[in-house]
């Protein structure tokens, strides 16, 4: 019966507690990291995907409006959810 009421003492249940806060603190910060990689990488993926879509019409669309036009440079801006394209067109 001892040995019960030592288990119950109010040193260990504060100890007991602060470790399970602890733990809990490094489940959430994980998780969250893990998302946040995770929503990264597809982003990226889906901004590349839409980037190429993108620069392929607009090609198409310069090759139709300018006699003999190309595009000479292309810069894509990634960000969070958002995707920036920068078109230079040569003067001929």
């Amino acid at each position: 019966m001892k040995d019960f009421e030592d288990d119950f003492n109010e040193e260990n249940i504060k100890k007991d507690i602060r470790k399970t806060k602890f733990k809990l603190i490094l489940k959430v910060i994980s998780i969250s990291i893990i998302v946040l990689l995770i929503g990264s990488i597809v982003n990226l993926i889906i901004c590349a995907k839409y980037s190429r879509k993108s620069y392929a019409n607009n090609d198409i669309r310069v090759q139709l409006s300018i006699p003999s036009g190309y595009i000479s440079k292309s810069d894509d801006i990634f960000g969070f959810l958002v995707e920036m394209e920068l078109i230079k067109y040569p003067k001929i």
